[in-house]
């Protein structure tokens, strides 16, 4: 029988395959050649995925040296952007990214990380803060509560500690502020880290297309007016949008915080008010307020101003009302805010906690009446 070429190979022989082939078709989990060529490169392969990183690392694991290097501590006063990355928009819940863990440093370091552009925080007046604290060691969110960031409404005054009431005087509404602290527990200390976002306590919204039938809404520095004289009290509840805010929207279960003015309708006169900017902004407690302030105001976003107008009934029983709302903030700490507080420890270390309390006492004048 004559032979065939021994070049040729019929359809059922496998075709040539480099030894780089073989590598690769093996790191793919395809079918592999067998034969000793192909035993030969795995043997060499493995050989080289052992001994290259060995010589590489001086002869240390490489993953260890990696760690090292990840976890070489980093001063606390150094600049922000080589310590970490901060994420997220003012009034949301920042994402910090720690580079370096922290070696802490016996004073308070400020960073402007946003710039606002409101009202600046005067000692002794109102304040809406969210405070979020996390560790200088991983970069964890410390932040009591389990939401990653809690809310402060209350007065700039030494109740919050002398290192925030340093920090934050003359700071503008819609600012952030980074602070890194020493803080001391059982002996050892810590950086501490707080990020604190400065929240308007006005309505900050577009204006909304204006409605004709609308009472006349003029609002001050320290107090809003509603034009009612020779106004017919109303029969029934109205809400007239003034500003629109982008925020979360009020919910029947909500607690709101809010600057308001409920004025009566007969002779004009304040019945409460929350506006003056010398008092904390004020709550409203949507399960226990005003029958026509909880129609109305669900799905409102913070941000935005309305005028209710309500009759005797959807409001407190002695006669119809106007009510001037700003929607500034949802407290979701379940009715209670959060007291921020900076204190010198037993070690002199000035630390920045943010611990639950009951809001600012609740006063006629800064808590809307409930309904009757």
């Amino acid at each position: 029988m004559e032979q065939q070429p021994r070049s040729a190979r019929s359809a059922n022989d496998p075709t040539n395959v480099t030894q780089a082939q073989r590598v690769v078709t093996a790191t793919l989990g395809r079918k592999r050649p067998k034969g000793i060529w192909f035993l030969l490169g795995a043997i060499v392969l493995v050989a080289l995925m052992v001994i290259v990183p060995v010589l590489v690392s001086g002869g240390q694991d490489p993953q260890m040296s990696s760690a090292k290097a990840t976890d070489a501590q980093l001063s606390a006063d150094a600049p922000l952007a080589d310590a970490m990355t901060i994420s997220g928009n003012v009034g949301a819940i920042p994402v910090l990214n720690l580079k370096h863990p922290l070696s802490p440093v016996d004073k308070v370091i400020k960073d402007e990380l946003v710039k606002g552009t409101g009202r600046a925080l005067v000692k002794g007046q109102g304040m809406l803060l969210n405070l979020a604290t996390f560790s200088g060691q991983d970069g964890k969110n410390t932040t009591v509560g389990g939401r990653g960031v809690r809310l402060y409404s209350g007065l700039l005054d030494e109740k919050v500690g002398q290192t925030l009431l340093n920090n934050l005087e003359g700071v503008k509404e819609g600012s952030r502020l980074v602070l890194r602290a020493p803080v001391t527990n059982n002996g050892a200390t810590t950086e501490e880290i707080t990020v604190v976002d400065v929240l308007p306590t006005v309505a900050t919204g577009t204006p909304a297309s204006a409605d004709a039938s609308a009472p006349k809404v003029t609002v001050g520095t320290d107090q809003v007016t509603v034009a009612l004289s020779g106004v017919a009290e109303p029969t029934q509840s109205q809400i007239y949008s003034l500003l629109v805010g982008k925020g979360e929207q009020v919910r029947a279960d909500s607690t709101v915080i809010a600057r308001y003015s409920l004025i009566n309708w007969k002779d004009s006169k304040v019945i409460s008010s929350s506006w003056n900017p010398a008092d904390a902004p004020g709550v409203i407690d949507m399960s226990n307020t005003l029958k026509g302030v909880a129609e109305h105001l669900v799905d409102v976003p913070v941000g935005s101003r309305v005028l209710l107008t309500l009759p005797s009934e959807q409001a407190r029983g002695d006669g119809a009302v106007a009510m001037v709302i700003d929607v500034l903030a949802i407290d979701h700490s379940g009715g209670a805010s959060a007291t921020a507080t900076a204190t010198a420890n037993s070690d002199n270390n000035v630390q920045v906690t943010v611990s639950p309390s009951a809001l600012p006492s609740a006063s006629p004048s800064k808590t809307a009446n409930k309904r009757k």
